[in-house]
């Protein structure tokens, strides 16, 4: 049996991504029930839900995203990000949860066809901020990473 040491690299190197993926569909599947829009979640972060915009900046590019967030009564995130100036194409599902005491958020844009990109950051009142990391699947494994800023729309 012939075995490819290539294949194997580029196999571990998307175990983390999928391994997020796994994590957020598991987390959304959790909690079914939706917060009534504007009630606050526990420890006051508020709800997530609605429209959120605002932009990235990565060490090879820059653009715009915008999200339609859902947020359950246990932090679970769901919703639709557009995106704007990446080779990831122009968005998708995203799946992630906030934790209610820290206000810190987590969410995914799994694409396999062409990116995986998770991103990672804290809530404050109608802003949010934080990094994120990119792989583009289908330019062989290239990673990418930077920061991104918003506010609710």
């Amino acid at each position: 049996m012939t075995h490819s040491t290539k294949n194997d690299f580029a196999n571990l190197r998307a175990v983390p991504f999928m391994a997020l993926f796994v994590f957020f569909v598991f987390a959304a599947m959790g909690c079914t029930s939706e917060m009534e829009p504007g009630a606050s979640a526990p420890g006051g972060c508020g709800d997530l839900t609605g429209a959120w915009g605002g932009t990235w900046v990565s060490r090879t590019s820059s653009g715009t995203w915008n999200v339609e967030l859902s947020q359950s009564e246990a932090g679970d995130l769901d919703g639709d990000i557009a995106l704007t100036g990446t080779v990831c194409g122009s968005g998708g599902p995203v799946t992630g949860r906030v934790d209610p005491d820290s206000c810190e958020l987590s969410f995914g844009l799994v694409d396999t066809s062409r990116c995986d990109v998770s991103y990672f950051g804290r809530v404050a009142g109608d802003s949010m901020e934080g990094s994120m990391e990119a792989v583009a699947v289908s330019y062989g494994g290239l990673r990418d990473d930077g920061t991104w800023e918003g506010s609710r729309r």
